[in-house]
């Protein structure tokens, strides 16, 4: 007797354990950030031969069974994210959870509440606010690097100093490759969201290139004062540049908030542009941006480095700023499964 009900107490007990785990479950992969992300800068690797670099993955352009050329309908079920505290609020219109339909509601959430349209200047005013300089320094943290630059450039030319980096490049927002310019300095080209710090060279270097995995591409640094190299920022060869490791998810989630709010709302599901002025939204393929022989291999791509470096303090910090003065937030930094659900194999179910 006593046997017996040893086994009905363990029975129980695990019973109890299955439930707390599976309630705890929630955004595949991440919205909610570790509270003490590394941060640290990356080696600056001096003036080392390329060849050390280490190309994880040589698919460029190829196939990838995780991404699909769209999103397929549907609910995706039940399942609800785990988001930040303080945003339940702002995402309480989003009931979708997999799909076309969650991409529809994503964009006409962060079009609708995108109530202050930034302007060009607006960047330079509010970096030193939306992209502090880590440990306490003054001046802002450089896109690529991690590095402080504490000087915006005084003539767009000079190296040491910072300017804005078009994450997606102005010339790269042509809808369909090749036609209308979508932005320049307004609308897509101001957006807090999308516009980060970078060193003048390094953001020179990097020009119009698409964003992609390169195999013995030369390496690109910033800039000192006065010249000589700085840090190591990432890759590049034939028209494609590749960033580094950990700066590879903060790119993904920009070219995937910048995809879903200026495409027009026929393109992504929506029902609405929101605020925006129509010349703001368009035809805005992701292979404009992303070096890939398909959609598919594109969104792959994409949601490979969403998951190779997750969200971090200073992403969060930005969404925070950003948040208060344009209205709207990047769903992909608050939680970054959403991505997954709408691209990638929870999507295409």
């Amino acid at each position: 007797m006593r046997n017996r009900f040893k086994g009905i107490i363990a029975f129980v007990l695990a019973a109890v354990l299955l439930f707390c785990t599976l309630a705890f479950a929630g955004c595949d992969k991440g919205g909610v950030p570790p509270e003490d992300p590394s941060l640290e800068e990356p080696a600056d690797g001096g003036n080392g031969n390329n060849n050390n670099h280490n190309n994880n993955n040589n698919n460029n352009g190829g196939n990838d069974d995780k991404g699909d050329n769209g999103p397929d309908g549907g609910d995706g079920g039940d399942k609800k994210p785990t988001l930040p505290a303080g945003t339940e609020t702002y995402y309480a219109p989003i009931t979708a959870t997999s799909g076309t339909a969650l991409l529809g509601q994503l964009h006409d959430l962060i079009t609708t509440t995108h109530t202050y349209y930034s302007s060009y200047d607006d960047s330079k005013k509010y970096g030193p606010t939306t992209d502090p300089a880590l440990n306490g320094e003054s001046g802002v943290v450089e896109f690529y690097t991690h590095e402080t630059i504490a000087e915006w450039t005084l003539n767009g030319g000079d190296a040491g100093r910072w300017n804005r980096e078009h994450v997606w490049a102005q010339a790269l927002s042509k809808e369909d490759g090749n036609g209308r310019q979508l932005w320049g300095k307004e609308g897509g080209g101001a957006d807090l969201h999308h516009l980060r710090p970078s060193e003048v060279k390094m953001n020179g270097t990097r020009g119009d290139d698409l964003y992609g995995e390169v195999t013995n591409g030369s390496a690109v640094y910033s800039q000192k004062i006065g010249g000589g190299n700085s840090k190591l920022g990432g890759y590049h060869a034939g028209g494609v540049f590749e960033p580094l490791d950990n700066v590879k998810g903060d790119v993904a989630r920009i070219v995937l908030y910048v995809y879903v709010h200026y495409n027009t709302y026929a393109n992504v599901y929506g029902t609405t542009n929101g605020n925006g002025r129509s010349s703001y939204f368009g035809t805005l393929p992701i292979t404009n941006i992303i070096a890939a022989s398909s959609e598919e291999a594109a969104f792959a791509l994409l949601l490979e480095w969403n998951e190779l470096d997750p969200v971090d303090a200073i992403e969060t910090k930005r969404n925070e700023e950003v948040y208060k003065i344009q209205g709207n937030r990047n769903p992909f930094i608050d939680c970054s499964g959403w991505a997954d659900d709408i691209w990638g194999d929870r999507g295409a179910a």
